[in-house]
């Protein structure tokens, strides 16, 4: 395997495949991802920061504890992955697939996951909300069916048009409805559901 920058300096070269790898603890700023496969890597406690995960299936891999701020991942697939903890602030992931990942303690400030799918996933205790640069959360559009929102503020959070059914849990006293999100049930028609 071989891991480089977008501007092709060498990270990391070894023996073996991505998939499944174990890259745990590796400081890879900058590396480029793009299209590979990394389906059951354990990247946890790694260094992402700025990485570029374009179109990458990252399926079932463990990302506990990485540092992944401000990574680009448009169309990349985190489903079924272990991000317990991850540092994703000020990530850019337009059509990134969750569906059933474990996100719960993850720092999702000033995240841009436009249209993401978050069916399934455990978002518990996940900070949203403005970044330091004074940037907003935006999850607008994301599918949130079947998600564990308890747990969070969202506070400078926009999640106009996001959808969620019977399933989603919602922290005390959030009114998805009048935050402009949408109910949907399993066949994915409108349901009208009365305000908290």
């Amino acid at each position: 395997m071989r891991i480089t920058t977008n501007s092709g300096r060498l990270l990391l070269e070894r023996e073996g495949e991505l998939a499944g790898a174990d890259l745990s603890g590796l400081k890879l700023p900058s590396a480029y991802f793009k299209d590979s496969s990394l389906r059951a890597t354990n990247l946890s406690r790694s260094l992402l920061s700025s990485a570029d995960f374009s179109d990458a299936d990252l399926s079932n891999a463990c990302l506990a504890g990485a540092v992944m701020e401000g990574i680009f991942c448009p169309d990349a697939y985190f489903d079924q992955a272990d991000l317990r903890g991850a540092d994703l602030n000020g990530a850019f992931g337009y059509r990134a697939s969750f569906r059933g990942a474990d996100l719960s303690g993850a720092n999702l400030r000033g995240v841009h996951f436009e249209e993401a799918d978050f069916t399934g996933a455990n978002l518990e205790g996940v900070t949203l909300g403005g970044d330091p640069l004074n940037d907003l959360t935006d999850l607008r559009g994301a599918d949130f069916r079947g998600a564990n929102l308890q747990g969070l503020s969202f506070e400078r959070t926009r999640v106009e048009g996001a959808t969620y059914d019977s399933r989603t849990c919602f922290p005390h006293g959030f009114d998805p409805n009048a935050n402009g999100m949408i109910c949907r049930d399993y066949d994915r028609k409108p349901v009208e559901r009365e305000s908290a």
